[in-house]
């Protein structure tokens, strides 16, 4: 998203931080922990899915939102549905699979 939106993201990352909002984020990066994409923080928890299962588009769930955003080349979308229902769903499959994932130091 940093390489998509590059004068958007960096500030928005900043003011989640000053807000201390927290982010929980599964991702089927490399398992490099030089990757600065995985990389767990003050404010970011980060957990790696198999590379069995790729990860192309982005799913942040949010309050009673879930919004889905790709930028894989030709195919920029972002869709939001908001739904209590939904986004419970899919919350409880996230924490599912959450607690499935190691925690890497």
């Amino acid at each position: 998203m940093i390489s998509i939106l590059p004068k958007y993201f960096p500030g928005w990352l900043k003011r989640r931080e000053k807000l201390q909002i927290f982010s929980y984020i599964l991702t089927s990066g490399s398992d490099d922990p030089n990757d600065p994409s995985l990389a767990s923080n003050k404010f970011r928890e980060t957990r790696t899915l198999s590379t069995e299962s790729p990860v192309n588009v982005s799913l942040d769930i949010y309050s009673n939102k879930i919004a889905f955003l790709s930028s894989k080349e030709k195919e920029i979308f972002a869709i939001i549905i908001e739904s209590p229902v939904i986004a419970n769903m899919l919350r409880s499959i996230f924490k599912s699979t959450w607690r499935l994932l190691e925690r890497k130091p």
